[in-house]
């Protein structure tokens, strides 16, 4: 599905790839990932409890380019039966504080 939304609406030039990947930087790096080798981070429904939260922010950290239009994009409807959206949404705010990134909420 990535590959065909790429074709379609992707510069000829755009490169696009999937994997699972363990969360945390020592992981990614012992996958063969590269620091810095994505522009965007997709993710929907990866993360429901507090914990970890700060192993997939920095996850996002480690994967994310410094090129100025990098981004990831992030939707959780749900969290865990033992945390509330605050307590999930806090967490993350201090994680992204922490690394110095920052999270806007879209419509």
């Amino acid at each position: 599905l990535l590959r065909e939304n790429a074709q379609r609406y992707a510069p000829a030039s755009a490169t696009v790839s999937a994997q699972h990947l363990p969360w945390g930087w020592k992981e990614a790096e012992a996958k063969g990932v590269q620091r810095g080798s994505a522009d965007f981070v997709i993710g929907a429904e990866v993360c429901y409890v507090p914990d970890c939260i700060p192993l997939l922010v920095e996850t996002i950290d480690f994967l994310l380019s410094s090129a100025p239009h990098s981004a990831a994009f992030i939707a959780n409807c749900c969290v865990s039966s033992t945390s509330s959206q605050a307590e999930c949404r806090g967490v993350l705010a201090s994680s992204l504080a922490h690394r110095a990134l920052h999270a806007e909420e879209l419509p």
